[in-house]
């Protein structure tokens, strides 16, 4: 097997509103304990990649304190590590501050990592995937680059604004952003495997087209001119597109369903997250919990049914939530109804009883906020 590395991504992801305002995408909590970039890194982990360098854009703080040593996605920490790369220079120009840039500016780190093979992937597309079967495929056919794609009958509602690949046989020939026109697409879930060579040979062409090229303009680029031997791969497995709040709501809460979860978290591979010692969660008998995640450190004396909490969330008696999604360190006073309710972090909900929202109009409380 070549020697492969794995870069995750944290450029260019869709924005969850006040969600990701004040961190990056891949920090967002998931199901209550995870954080959206640690299915990509499980993947890798899991795969026996063990050098996944990050491309943070912005917030390095709370990606490092997500990951710490990144230890728990590296399987032998004599040859691996887990490295954050960011294009300081850029970090005051949004404009200038791309995944490109950013490797660019890391490009001795990179070229310098003794590898043949570079998959790179973003965390809004969640799945669970050996990448060892597209290691075999771009051995086995030779290409320069892969694009992973799913072929989706849903394009029209879960994944507009995607990269829509048209494919001859195995071969790209053009791609296009999904507008939503079609029920049936083949959806690009940005990732890609190169020959290392061919990926450090298009990141230094980058600057003769535009130094204000990201990534997908550059693949897209060299798909149009025909030059090179670029290839889809085919996955099968399900896929959970998380593009804007309002599907970071429905696909967390799709999760619920059992039969949804059981194809995400897979038998023998395991989705490694940052543990925190904390306390079991706590179950007063006033408790009442239905079709629910509810992580650790928890004190639950209210109704909770449907619904995500994260730790050390508080349920006073009497409060009642549904259909919502609670992060952590967050309080519910007692009799506070709330329903298609997202509450960040730290907030504190005990004076105003009912915030009832709709599954498309979304009640959003900020961080540390009152209510």
């Amino acid at each position: 097997m070549s020697k492969t590395i794995g870069i995750c991504n944290l450029h260019n992801c869709p924005s969850l509103d006040q969600l990701t305002a004040t961190r990056p995408f891949g920090t967002v909590t998931f199901l209550g304990r995870y954080a959206m970039m640690d299915f990509i890194l499980s993947n890798y982990s899991n795969s026996g990649i063990n050098i996944i360098p990050i491309l943070v854009e912005n917030n390095v703080g709370l990606v490092r304190s997500h990951i710490r040593d990144g230890n728990i996605w590296i399987n032998n920490t004599k040859v691996g590590f887990l490295r954050l790369l960011l294009n300081e220079k850029a970090l005051s120009n949004p404009q200038m501050n791309t995944d490109i840039n950013n490797m660019v500016a890391n490009l001795g780190i990179l070229a310098n990592i003794e590898c043949d093979y570079v998959i790179i992937s973003s965390p809004h597309f969640i799945y669970s995937f050996d990448f060892n079967n597209l290691i075999n495929a771009i051995e086995h056919n030779g290409a320069d680059m892969m694009i992973m794609y799913s072929s989706r009958n849903d394009a029209d509602t879960d994944f507009i604004n995607c990269d829509a690949l048209i494919l001859d046989g195995n071969r790209i020939v053009s791609s296009k952003k999904n507008s939503g026109a079609s029920r049936f697409a083949d959806i690009s879930l940005a990732t890609y495997i190169f020959k290392k060579s061919f990926l450090l040979e298009l990141v230094k062409e980058s600057r003769e087209f535009s130094i204000l090229y990201t990534l997908r303009n550059l693949i897209n680029n060299a798909i149009y001119s025909g030059k090179y031997n670029i290839q889809g791969y085919k996955f099968n497995g399900y896929v959970v597109p998380v593009l804007s709040l309002q599907g970071y709501v429905e696909k967390s809460l799709s999760l619920l369903k059992e039969e949804n979860r059981n194809k995400l978290f897979l038998h023998d591979w395991p989705i490694y997250t940052t543990t925190h010692n904390t306390a079991p969660t706590h179950y007063l008998e006033t408790a009442e919990v239905k079709n629910s995640f509810i992580a650790n450190g928890s004190i639950i004396a209210g109704k909770v049914e449907n619904s995500i909490l994260s730790r050390d969330v508080k349920v006073a008696p009497g409060a009642v939530i549904k259909n919502s999604i609670i992060f952590t360190h967050t309080e519910v006073g007692e009799n506070v109804h709330l329903e298609y309710v997202v509450s960040d972090k730290s907030a504190s909900i005990t004076n105003t009883k009912v915030l009832e929202g709709e599954k498309d109009a979304l009640i959003v409380i900020p961080q540390g906020a009152k209510a």
